[in-house]
């Protein structure tokens, strides 16, 4: 809710469960400009995306036939990109925040399916 802070976040590992982290910074040790969290399992697919709104962004898809398909991947990455509503600062322009966001969802997405299937 508005004015709360996530101070931790625990969840057990399950198998057939894959998750990643995408994220852009001016420098590795330098706070986020945009990122994006996914988790995925056979069955579904969730994606979080930060910076490029001034909510997080939370998506979802069902997995059918246990593949994430390319068109699936798309449409999910789809409705990241029409959710953002980034505003510009000294670290990046509204521009930039919402392409990244598409791409930092893809690559979270594609990471966290890659660690499922392995």
């Amino acid at each position: 809710a508005e004015g709360e802070l996530i101070l931790e976040v625990k969840f057990s590992a399950q198998t057939g469960t894959g998750g990643a982290l995408a994220r852009v910074a001016r420098t590795p040790r330098d706070e986020a400009i945009v990122c994006a969290a996914a988790v995925v399992t056979k069955d579904a697919a969730r994606v979080a995306v930060a910076g490029a709104s001034p909510q997080p962004i939370v998506r979802s898809s069902p997995i059918t036939n246990n593949q994430l398909t390319n068109n699936q991947l798309q449409d999910l990455v789809d409705t990241i990109i029409s959710a953002t509503h980034p505003i510009g600062d000294y670290r990046a322009s509204a521009e930039y925040r919402k392409a990244m966001a598409g791409v930092l969802a893809r690559r979270a997405l594609a990471e966290a399916w890659k660690r499922v299937s392995t």
